[in-house]
Formats: structure tokens, sequence, C-alpha cells
């Protein structure tokens, strides 16, 4: 009776034991997996900041380089326009730098937009056909990537034609309840890109696959002559 009594509880033990280890072991697999996507997911995050980073870091010295080729002619011209193309590529300069959000209201980048604009007229000695378009009551709350719009518009007064009356350099940005409409329409001058002259489009492409995937529509239609595109973006979304 004794050796049944024995047996019986060694594998009663074995029994529970066994059991309470497949339990931990269970209760271990699903742990290791929730920390084992915590942690993919935490590298994915960092993969694209640091991808961010590198993208933001490529904007300020093309930027950079080419407004400071176009001062540079207007110096040497000794144009009354270099004082104010210097004051005005400063100021974007410290929007450039000094903004880090992901994301930044659209009335402070319209103000950014609209001093490009300026900055880019300044250096031309005759009146350019412009058209500029852009709506004014947008909501203060109303957000946007940084430096989204500028790319498109940079890449416009860098290969546009601005003399033809009959076909202007067209840019036009309204919002639609949360859709921002932006379009930059231009005949082109004929001149040949730079080394540097794709950095802009294919960063902005880039960074709206990263921040905003799946909330935009970029159509870039483009012939020896023209060249227009049109960004719909999601917004507050």
């Amino acid at each position: 009776m004794k050796h049944l009594t024995l047996k019986y509880y060694v594998f009663d033990n074995i029994y529970f034991t066994m059991y309470y280890n497949f339990v931990a072991l269970s209760f271990f697999g699903v742990q290791y997996e929730r920390f084992k996507k915590l942690k993919e997911k935490e590298l994915k995050f960092q993969a694209r900041n640091a991808e961010l980073s590198f993208l933001k870091s490529q904007i300020n010295p093309h930027f950079l380089f080419n407004n400071l080729n176009n001062i540079y002619t207007l110096v040497y011209q000794q144009s009354t326009n270099a004082l104010p193309a210097i004051s005005k590529l400063s100021d974007l300069l410290r929007y450039m730098l000094y903004q880090k959000e992901d994301f930044v209201p659209l009335t402070r980048e319209i103000e950014y937009l609209n001093n490009f604009i300026d900055l880019q007229l300044l250096r031309y000695d005759y009146i350019p056909e412009i058209s500029v378009n852009i709506q004014t009551d947008i909501d203060a709350s109303t957000k946007i990537i940084p430096l989204s719009l500028i790319p498109f518009v940079e890449n416009a007064f860098k290969h546009g034609d601005l003399k033809d009356a009959q076909n202007p350099l067209t840019i036009k940005l309204e919002v639609k309840q949360d859709l921002l409409v932006f379009k930059v329409d231009n005949q082109k001058n004929g001149n040949r890109k730079d080394a540097t002259g794709g950095i802009g489009l294919e960063n902005i492409k880039k960074r709206l696959e990263l921040l905003n995937p799946a909330k935009y529509d970029l159509i870039i239609n483009e012939t020896t002559n023209h060249f227009y595109i049109e960004l719909k973006m999601v917004i507050n979304g």
C-alpha cells in the first residue's frame, strides 16, 4: 500500500511539474513574441527617424547652394536686390534649421512659401510671368509636413520659362475640408539640370511616403517643354 501511495505521489508530482512547466513555457513564449514585436516596432521607428533626419539634412545644403548662387549673382551685378535677398534667405534658413516637428501649422508653411517666392523674384532683371493663388483663410490648427511644398516651387523657378506671357508659372494652393490641393504648372526654359537638381523632388517623395503613407496623391506630368505637378494630401486626418 505504501509503495502504491509513493508511486502515486511521484507520478502526481511529475504531472503537476510538467503541467506548470508547460504553462510557464507558454507564458514565456507569448511574452517573448510580444517583446520581439515591440523590439521590431522600435527598430522600425528608429530607422524611420534616422531616414527622416537624413532627408532633412539633405534639404539645407541643397537649398542653400542654389540660393547662394542666386545671391552671388545679385552681389556681382551690384543689384539693389542683393541685401533684401540676403535678409529673406536668413529668415528662410532660420525656419528650416530650428523647426524640428514632423508636422507644422499650414499657415507657417504658407508664410515660408511666400517668402521663398519673394526671394526668387528678386533675382530677375525683368518682370516674371507668374500667377500665385494661395488660399489665405486657413484654420490655424491645420498642419502639414514641413518643407513639403517648396521643392516643387523651387524646381519651377530653377527650370521654368518665366518670360512666356501665354504660359506663366502658375502656383495654386487651396484647402477643401480635410484635403489640401497644391498645383505648380510651368513651361521649361530648356536649360540642363545641374548635378543636384533632383534632390528636392526625390526628397519630398520619400518624406511623404514615410510621414503620410496612403494619405497623399502626387501627379507629375513632364514633357519636353512643360512640367506640371498636382499634390493632393489629407490633412488633420
